[in-house]
């Protein structure tokens, strides 16, 4: 979201606040079979780190083996906004 931002007027949180709305109003709504072209859900699954195996979500305690909840989710927005309108931008979470 920052990088779509315009700059805003003096770096103090309510400025900044103010640019992240204006950048979220902006966006373009995505519907019908858009969603199934422009979003991703998934869950993470079994693996290794640090040469260990780990589990996957539907392996973890108190987790139903048949849950449907994601634990990822990317989206492809667009803009209806100035310099970002034909530029599509990609919001997923950071790995931890």
């Amino acid at each position: 979201m920052v990088t779509a931002m315009e700059p805003p007027v003096a770096y103090s949180p309510d400025e900044v606040r103010d640019e992240k709305v204006k950048v979220l109003r902006a966006l373009k709504p995505i519907r019908g079979a858009d969603v199934a072209r422009f979003t991703v859900r998934a869950q993470y699954g079994p693996g290794h780190f640090a040469d260990k195996p780990v589990p996957g979500y539907r392996q973890e305690p108190n987790v139903s083996p048949t849950s449907n909840v994601e634990t990822f989710v990317a989206i492809v927005s667009r803009s209806t906004n100035g310099d970002s309108r034909e530029c599509p931008s990609t919001c997923a979470p950071a790995s931890g």
